[in-house]
């Protein structure tokens, strides 16, 4: 996926994903308990963060091109950016539009 994702892409590749840990199970296990204890939610969101990556198991299963930055606790944002724009804008590697687009909420945008 990760690949024809990289073959497509004009300017910017995003995937946002949340990362498991430990504090993050116990923190969404007891404020989902406290708040929708009687819902889906509970169990389906415990199942997500058990079955979510680490940054650094992530890092070993991206293929090259991509890359992967931490943005809050346990928020990863996996990226590719196409050599030619890197090259057009220098070695500087600017994270103000990642950051843009997860505050926004929005997976993918034409930058």
């Amino acid at each position: 996926m990760m690949a024809d994702t990289a073959s497509i892409c004009k300017r910017y590749a995003l995937f946002n994903d949340i990362e498991r840990g430990d504090f993050a199970y116990g923190a969404y296990a007891i404020l989902s308990w406290l708040f929708y204890h009687k819902s889906y939610i509970c169990h389906d969101g415990k199942l997500s963060i058990k079955r979510s990556y680490t940054k650094n198991e992530l890092c070993a299963i991206i293929p090259k091109g991509w890359i992967v930055k931490r943005l809050l606790p346990y928020r990863l944002l996996v990226i590719h950016e196409p050599r030619e724009d890197i090259l057009n804008r220098g070695s500087f590697f600017t994270y103000i539009p990642y950051l843009l687009i997860f505050i926004m909420k929005i997976k993918m945008v034409p930058l």
